[in-house]
């Protein structure tokens, strides 16, 4: 229920890694080009308010972290931090600032399925209304068109894996999109 993996590995690789072996990482960043190491240096996350959280770091057992040192020691000493240790939790969320991330251990989940719906509703109540929805679906999310005077909520859920469907997220916003349609879209309404 781990993985180890260097720090250069992009998160589609390990996704797809993890998937071999019927495992995923439960919370991730949507853009999966990112590193691992980049994405623990850069506090990158998903979008929930349930479970550990929806930080990659929030996932983390093992860290192995590189930290300068004095001459003695070749200016570097190579770190092994382990669940437990308060300098792990430091290191988690340091934003690269107490060394370079090189390898990290992440607790896993078995592979499940999600429900995925848009509802499109006004930004009257948005300030009320994120907090409440966050809470109410575990990987919520929502995008507000302010011009437009609405928002699109993503309902999204875990379901039983027996359920039908057919893997597809055709959102708009991870879709290639000519720049001249998408500013054509965002200034709808502000006539």
């Amino acid at each position: 229920m781990m993985i180890t993996v260097e720090s250069g590995v992009t998160l589609r690789q390990l996704i797809s890694e993890a998937g071999k072996a019927g495992l995923v990482l439960p919370y991730t960043p949507y853009w999966w080009g990112l590193t691992i190491g980049g994405l623990i240096g850069t506090g990158a996350h998903g979008s929930s308010l349930w479970g550990l959280g929806s930080s990659v770091h929030d996932y983390i057992v093992q860290l192995r972290i590189v930290t300068p040192a004095d001459a003695a020691n070749n200016y570097a000493k190579v770190r092994i931090l382990e669940n437990g240790s308060p300098d792990l939790n430091a290191v988690r969320v340091s934003l690269g600032v107490l060394g370079v991330v090189s390898q990290v251990t992440l607790k896993l989940e078995r592979v499940f399925k999600r429900s995925i719906t848009f509802s499109e509703r006004d930004d009257s109540n948005l300030g009320e209304d994120a907090v409440t929805f966050g809470r109410q679906h575990e990987f919520a999310d929502f995008t507000w068109y302010p011009s437009q005077r609405k928002v699109i909520y993503r309902i999204d859920d875990r379901v039983p894996n027996g359920t039908p469907g057919n893997a597809l997220n055709d959102f708009i916003g991870f879709r290639s999109t000519p720049s001249f349609v998408l500013a054509i879209f965002r200034t709808q309404g502000n006539n």
